[in-house]
């Protein structure tokens, strides 16, 4: 990521892209863009040739500059908490970008190869985030393809609300399971269920739930 410019160029044809794509699979694709929004921001803060110029105020600065629907400040700093929460969708996203039509058009305005563009994941900022996707809580939450393919970006802001991982990864294993509305999600994070089920003292049990998870 070379400036400010670019950061925000970057994300308007990620909006774009996404956007058109979005009538074949709406919440896969959205979720999908708004880790990439992430992605681009954490690697702008973290590696961008003028991020001192901008520092903690690069997402109000992003807000006033960009003025389009789902740029508002409270999105792009869920979208990077959400990246920062997630970083075991870079596979899954990487597999998407190199069959998508974004590629070319993405890696021309950033002059960059489409190789490059695709060994984006090893940042220093990526790489970074690979050991918290082998942390033990990890292994409880279903694989990242089943997240995408059975829960919308509304449920993932919920799950977000959850700073504990295990039990994210617990109401990521009953949405899926149950079929959850966010609505229902809401209801049962809102109950307590996870703390009335006892089952941040019973792993066995919720890596049972978790295999079922999966294997439907």
């Amino acid at each position: 990521m070379t400036d400010f410019s670019t950061l925000q160029s970057t994300l308007h044809t990620l909006d774009h892209h996404f956007k058109l794509e979005a009538g074949k699979s709406v919440n896969r694709l959205l979720t999908m863009r708004n880790w990439l929004f992430g992605f681009y921001i954490v690697e702008f803060q973290q590696n961008g040739a003028d991020r001192a110029a901008y520092g903690e105020r690069l997402i109000s600065e992003l807000t006033k500059r960009m003025k389009t629907a789902g740029f508002s400040f409270r999105n792009l700093k869920l979208y990077r908490q959400f990246y920062l929460a997630y970083p075991q969708f870079a596979n899954p996203i990487a597999d998407y970008l190199r069959t998508s039509a974004i590629v070319q058009p993405l890696a021309a305005q950033l002059q960059l190869p489409e190789n490059q563009l695709l060994e984006i994941w090893q940042t220093p900022s990526a790489k970074s985030l690979e050991s918290i996707g082998q942390t033990s809580s990890a292994q409880f939450s279903p694989p990242a393809e089943k997240i995408l393919n059975k829960l919308s970006f509304s449920h993932i802001s919920l799950l977000l609300t959850c700073e504990n991982p295990l039990q994210r990864a617990f109401y990521e294993i009953e949405s899926i399971r149950g079929g959850w509305s966010k609505r229902e999600l809401k209801r049962q994070i809102e109950s307590l269920l996870f703390e009335r089920t006892g089952l941040s003292s019973d792993k066995e049990e919720l890596l049972r739930r978790t295999h079922q998870a999966t294997t439907r």
